[in-house]
């Protein structure tokens, strides 16, 4: 009995020793999160930078893409093709119609006309004469005049296109015939609602080479002429920015040989996380939830899709910017202490689960109010009562900063997401007043609803500390449009931004009307991310500040592209490492390079040769083989 008594006694003491070593610990990563592990300061990564020029290789030829300055200033195709070529890193210069005959013409040299007014404002005989020699011409947008017909390829124009179209003559869709073309958008839907051409009905010479067509109508063909050759895109959908990549892609297709630079980044954005989750399930997907997992919200997000997430993040490369709402009341009556009460459980599980990962914690805001007044855009339809001023909105933003210093007092928000993606002005000015710490805005890159922040990549206009860091797509199982937005960003610049939220399973729309449960968005979700790192090996995960203080480096560098007899240079100046290559050879060629630590190389099309390359040098000499 004696010792009996003995080992309960010794038991006793070390369930109350575990008791208080646990409640320290939990004190210590509360007020302390670095004591931890080293993984949990997180600091943003550092981004190399490489320079080097071309000393070995003479004799060479760089690209060059000359866009004539269109009639109308806010021309959709203008803008769209000089950010194409922009984030592909290709070089271009803007030209007036008068100055097309100094050109020197050569097969890297491409002339771009952007309006339907480029057949009266161009000289057809100085254009003719470019082509003839060796030059390019890339007709972006088609045009109505039977004078040029020869020239671009056409037998014969009968009329604006009137089958298969709307009241407005839109025609609808594309298949892509060219397989080169088509390997850069797998499981693209082309047939969706929103891709959208004003066409000719029009017969191609026997010698045009047709490459896209919508219904029976040609849509994007070649045409050699003499020494050179003519695009020409019949439709005005290339005013979109979800074609930039079909348009980079297209262009380049002219080419012999043909070369652009990637950014290689991979980013996931989790907004509405951590956030309070709902006691109960919602009406409609109780009865499946409670029957298939016996769980509420709180208890189900926790144990099943957080940890599947965290599955989803280690099979598939990911590294998440999840970003916290304090709150989802309208009010501002919650004092810091009631917040901080209110999001224990969030910031010490969720929180700290993020940073241990290696993930980052942004911001979304003290509540689901976008940053807007009474006199800022917005859609009515989303419900969101205006905020009354600037001052209000930095109360709130004040409260999110002391929930964040309360748990975890050596970090600060570096990343800014609006609800909604929704923001005025005002709220702009807000969050870089009470937010010092701001380096990145990240709402949307192409947007439809009123209100929403449309961003390119780069500084804002305004603030220049503030980096524009836009999501293409979204949804664990995206839509098409979402797909197609995904993948042409790929096509164009190696670029996938890319948000889901944890409430997609209880939303209307987003739940494809209730009937698609966690499992199958888990499922959809692998799948998609797995086909796009299968088809871009290149691709790296980075959290949001990561990706913008590479995309920062990546907008400011120079790329230079050069084409020998058998081998091509790619050179630079102050390009963040790693620097990634899409690489495209002739048919009967292959990249005879030698992997190196400095040099990987990725053959990503088994029928066509059709490359990636990472390097963290410059200069790069890729050396061509023929296979003859």
């Amino acid at each position: 009995m004696g010792s009996i008594n003995k080992k309960l006694n010794w038991t006793v003491v070390f369930i109350v020793i575990a008791a208080v070593t646990f409640i320290v610990l939990t004190q210590l990563i509360r007020f302390h999160p670095n004591l931890l592990s080293s993984k949990v300061t997180v600091t943003s990564q550092h981004v190399g930078i490489v320079s080097g020029v071309n000393t070995d290789v003479e004799n060479t030829t760089s690209p060059m893409f000359y866009l004539v300055r269109p009639e109308n200033q806010e021309n959709h195709q203008f803008n769209n093709f000089k950010y194409a070529l922009q984030y592909a890193k290709l070089p271009y210069k803007i030209i007036e119609p008068d100055e097309i005959q100094s050109l020197t013409p050569t097969a890297y040299t491409v002339l771009v006309t952007s309006d339907e007014a480029a057949s009266n404002r161009l000289s057809l005989e100085e254009v003719t004469a470019f082509v003839e020699n060796g030059g390019k011409l890339y007709v972006g947008k088609r045009f109505y005049s039977p004078k040029w017909n020869e020239l671009v390829g056409i037998q014969g124009i009968y009329s604006f296109t009137d089958k298969h179209t709307d009241k407005f003559g839109n025609i609808y869709g594309l298949t892509i015939l060219n397989s080169r073309i088509s390997s850069f958008f797998p499981e693209t839907d082309y047939h969706a609602e929103n891709m959208v051409n004003n066409s000719l009905n029009l017969e191609l010479n026997d010698n045009a080479e047709l490459h896209i067509k919508t219904e029976d109508i040609p849509l994007y063909w070649t045409h050699s002429f003499h020494k050179g050759m003519v695009g020409y895109w019949n439709g005005t959908w290339l005013g979109t920015k979800q074609a930039r990549g079909l348009f980079l892609q297209t262009i380049l297709e002219m080419l012999p040989l043909k070369v652009n630079a990637m950014a290689g980044i991979k980013t996931v954005f989790i907004d509405d996380f951590p956030a309070p989750f709902p006691q109960n399930w919602k009406e409609e997907v109780a009865e499946y939830y409670l029957k298939e997992y016996n769980m509420q919200p709180p208890t189900f997000f926790q144990k099943i899709w957080w940890e599947d997430m965290k599955l989803i993040a280690r099979e598939q490369d990911l590294l998440y910017t999840n970003v916290i709402i304090g709150d989802y009341s309208e009010s501002l009556n919650l004092t810091v202490n009631e917040m901080v009460a209110r999001n224990k459980k969030q910031l010490l599980y969720y929180a700290r689960d993020t940073i241990l990962r290696g993930d980052e914690l942004g911001l979304h805001g003290f509540n689901h109010q976008s940053l807007v007044t009474n006199k800022e855009e917005i859609d009515k339809e989303l419900g969101y009562i205006p905020w009354k001023s600037k001052e209000e909105m930095k109360k709130g933003i004040y409260v999110m900063n002391a929930l964040l210093e309360e748990y975890y007092p050596s970090l600060q928000y570096e990343v800014y997401v609006p609800p909604s993606n929704v923001i005025g002005p005002t709220g702009i000015n807000a969050i870089y007043e009470a937010l010092p710490s701001l380096k990145v805005i990240s709402a949307v890159y192409e947007g439809d609803q009123l209100g929403a922040l449309e961003q390119e990549f780069e500084y804002d206009a305004e603030k220049q500390t503030i980096f524009h860091f836009p999501r293409l797509s979204s949804g664990y199982v995206p839509s098409a449009n979402e797909r197609n937005m995904a993948i042409d960003g790929l096509a164009n610049f190696g670029m996938f931004s890319h948000f889901v939220h944890p409430d997609d399973l209880t939303d209307e729309d987003r739940s494809e009307n209730y009937t698609r449960p966690w499992k199958d968005m888990k499922a959809g979700f692998q799948s998609f991310l797995s086909s796009i790192n299968t088809k871009y090996p290149v691709l790296e995960p980075y959290t949001a500040s990561e990706a913008a203080d590479y995309m920062k480096a990546y907008v400011q560098g120079s790329l230079t592209i050069e084409y020998g007899e058998d081998s091509i240079v790619v050179s630079g100046e102050n390009m963040p490492t790693p620097v990634n290559l899409s690489v495209q050879l002739a048919e009967n060629e292959t990249i005879a390079i030698d992997e190196t630590s400095d040099v990987t190389v990725y053959q990503t099309n088994s029928d066509l040769p059709i490359y990636q390359i990472k390097t963290t040098k410059l200069p790069v000499v890729i050396p061509i083989a023929s296979l003859n």
